[in-house]
Order: structure tokens, then sequence, then C-alpha cells
């Protein structure tokens, strides 16, 4: 893994350990470890950010998720039954 990028070496693919959101969570928010998660095409799994391009790798869908969430939010209280 020497010489790879954080996103390069995904945690998920090179362990046979079940991550967890609530780990992954503790990781990020009480161990300031820059874990970062990737969903795109053949890759799947958890990485340490190694740089700040990582770190914005990992940012960015979690970002875009709250988007979302916030949309779908919006809409439901908008709904009148």
């Amino acid at each position: 893994m020497e010489g790879k990028r954080g996103s390069e070496c995904l945690l998920k693919s090179v362990s046979n350990i079940d991550f967890n959101p609530s780990c992954i969570n503790l990781l990020i928010t009480k161990y300031a470890v820059p874990v970062g998660g990737l969903r795109q095409g053949n890759k799947h799994g958890y990485f340490i950010a190694t740089s700040k391009d990582e770190l914005t790798e990992a940012i960015t869908p979690l970002e875009n998720h709250t988007r979302h969430m916030n949309e779908r939010l919006t809409a439901l209280k908008q709904i009148d039954i």
C-alpha cells in the first residue's frame, strides 16, 4: 500500500472487519480520524484521508446527502394532509 493515496487503500477491501456506521461516527467525532467513504463504480469502502483533497473527497458526498435530506424534509413538512 506504500505510495498509494488513502482513498486508493480502502479499509473494507483490505480487511475482513465489519465497519458499522457507529464505529465510523465515533472515529470521526470523538477521535478526529479523517475517515471517508466511497461508493463509486467498483470502489466501495472506507478510507483514511491523507490529504486536503481526500478530505474534500470524504466531505462532498456527505454534504450532498445532507442537502438532499434537507430538501426531502422541507417537502414533507409542507405536505398538507
